[in-house]
């Protein structure tokens, strides 16, 4: 299904609230937790205890068999995330790269802000390079799953243009990440976006035989609607 957009939507520049970061915050051993970092609002999550819910692993060396194909379509269909193993990246470069940013995030907050947040970001779909401290969990069953990373995986997740893309048969979870009471959890994340400038719709060959969910829209307008929470964007 196509639509005709006759504006495209610009987005508007993002300021961040200069607000003290959490890292420079527990430097000072409060003994009180900051009233802005307090939601009593908000009912306590349920977190799954169930051992065998285990988020599915992905052997990338193995894609080019069909059932490690099939486990991966289940895995994005049903689960939104999986871990990816085998991906070709030396540990020792995963390695570096998690002393770098430890390394960074050592440095007082003006040297951090020479690599201030680009604006206007924000994510299609996700890997993560989590060290190996539990702290991501995702939401399934109106229960919070808490993901056990492996060693050298990446943890990749399905995120809204996928979604969009795939007509609603891939899932964008709802996911986050808690604090480890025991241990330090360093996670570094990079995100894959459609260029501005180009449309999103879903796959042909999948709305050739299904009804599209979603409408044709312009990424700048797409981006939008998700920093305004307002991301209406299914056909009516």
């Amino acid at each position: 299904m196509e639509v005709k957009v006759q504006n495209t939507v610009q987005l508007e520049q993002i300021d961040y609230l200069p607000v003290e970061n959490a890292q420079s915050l527990a430097s000072k051993n409060l003994k009180n937790i900051p009233s802005r970092c307090i939601r009593p609002e908000v009912e306590t999550d349920v977190v799954s205890t169930d051992e065998s819910l285990l988020i599915p692993v992905i052997d990338m060396s193995k894609l080019d068999h069909e059932d490690e194909q099939k486990k991966l379509h289940i895995a994005c269909k049903h689960w939104g995330f999986f871990q990816f193993i085998n991906h070709g990246i030396a540990n020792e470069v995963i390695e570096k790269m998690k002393t770098d940013a430890q390394e960074f995030f050592n440095l007082p907050l003006e040297g951090k802000m020479t690599c201030a947040l680009l604006p206007n970001h924000i994510e299609g779909y996700g890997q993560v390079q989590v060290k190996e401290v539990e702290g991501l969990q995702l939401k399934r069953n109106q229960k919070w799953v808490p993901v056990k990373p492996i060693p050298g995986a990446f943890i990749i997740n399905i995120g809204d243009i996928l979604e969009f893309m795939s007509n609603g048969e891939y899932k964008s979870v709802v996911h986050r990440a808690v604090v480890n009471p025991e241990k330090e959890r360093q996670s570094i994340a990079s995100f894959h976006n459609q260029k501005m400038g180009t449309q999103i719709d879903p796959l042909q060959d999948i709305v050739e035989t299904n009804k599209a969910l979603y409408r044709t829209i312009p990424v700048e307008e797409f981006r939008r609607l998700k920093l305004t929470s307002k991301l209406e964007i299914y056909d009516k």
